[in-house]
């Protein structure tokens, strides 16, 4: 077996968990990132991280790695759910004050830290401070403006944003993983076919290895893996907001609400070009960059959707 996936604890069934990388060697990363971070475990005192990026780029994955790399005693708390003040006085108290095995260091992960309730963001402050001798924090986030500045001023921040030079050997790095756990799990499967997966979903590591999962049927890998957001989805979408048929548009988005929000955008922004007059084009992009960011505070994603497209359909012309 490949040694980057020699260590997968085989207990797991899903792909993301049974083949999550153990070490920071196996992460796939950007390279300001990759420094970055060697660097700071290079300084053997673990200094608060924030680290933010969107869904699926590694961020937990990072935070374990360097844990365990740096042998600490750790906890991760699910911030989404566990978001409320008792967390803070109670597990995350007990986690930080309590007696460490063998005097090692103390990693608290706050994953999804971005959920954290309001009243609960400005008592980590003066928490971290009681703690600072013996405990670290990581944050993760996908929306960094939902965390509050003083915590931001109390992190390194570490952004696992990929720059546009480099995403073409990223997208490569993963599509080579991608192939060492469909060999591993015996599945057969086209290259190029793994390759497009990727590309559709890129830079989401975790929704990408769900995909390939899901589109596994009987030992191989199915074409219909690219068949979620096609040509003709497309062009039904752009028929529908043209006769501006509200009701139509709302089977639609229920019809494709396992779109990621990235994935969503990105597909609006390049083909709203061919289906609007060039005038209409920069208030439309515009629209596109305000419901993009309302992401960060949107309860129902679809409802999201859906009220980006209903105004595109009764603001613009579109053809």
């Amino acid at each position: 077996m490949n040694p980057a996936i020699s260590n997968a604890r085989r207990e797991f069934f899903v792909f993301v968990e049974k083949y999550r990388p153990q070490t920071l060697d196996e992460c796939i990363l950007s390279s300001g990132v990759e420094n970055m971070l060697r660097g700071i475990l290079a300084q053997g005192d673990l200094t608060n991280l924030l680290f933010t990026g969107g869904a699926g780029v590694g961020k937990t994955t990072v935070a374990k790695a360097i844990a365990a790399e740096l042998n600490a005693d750790a906890i991760v708390i699910n911030a989404s759910d566990d978001n409320g003040i008792e967390m803070l006085r109670t597990k995350l108290k007990d986690f930080a004050s309590g007696m460490s095995f063998e005097g090692k260091r103390k990693i608290a992960i706050l994953d999804e830290a971005d959920y954290l309730s309001p009243h609960v963001q400005p008592a980590l402050r003066g928490f971290m401070e009681e703690f600072a001798a013996t405990t670290s924090f990581i944050f993760t986030c996908n929306h960094s403006n939902r965390i509050i500045a003083p915590l931001h001023s109390r992190c390194s921040i570490v952004n696992f944003t990929i720059p546009k030079a480099e995403r073409p050997a990223v997208m490569g790095r993963f599509a080579t993983r991608a192939f060492q756990i469909l060999d591993a799990e015996s599945i057969r499967y086209d290259k190029t076919l793994v390759m497009e997966a990727v590309k559709l979903h890129f830079p989401d590591f975790r929704r990408t290895l769900n995909e390939l999962q899901r589109f596994c049927v009987v030992g191989e890998l199915s074409r219909e893996i690219l068949s979620q957001m096609s040509d003709k989805d497309i062009a039904t979408l752009y028929a529908i907001l043209a006769s501006k048929n509200f009701n139509n548009l709302r089977k639609w988005i229920a019809d494709h609400d396992d779109m990621n929000e990235a994935q969503f955008y990105r597909m609006l922004s390049e083909t709203l070009p061919t289906h609007l007059e060039p005038a209409h084009l920069p208030e439309a992009i515009v629209l596109l960059s305000d419901y993009s960011y309302r992401v960060a505070f949107a309860a129902d994603k679809s409802l999201n959707f859906l009220a980006c497209l209903t105004e595109i359909m009764g603001g613009f012309p579109v053809k």
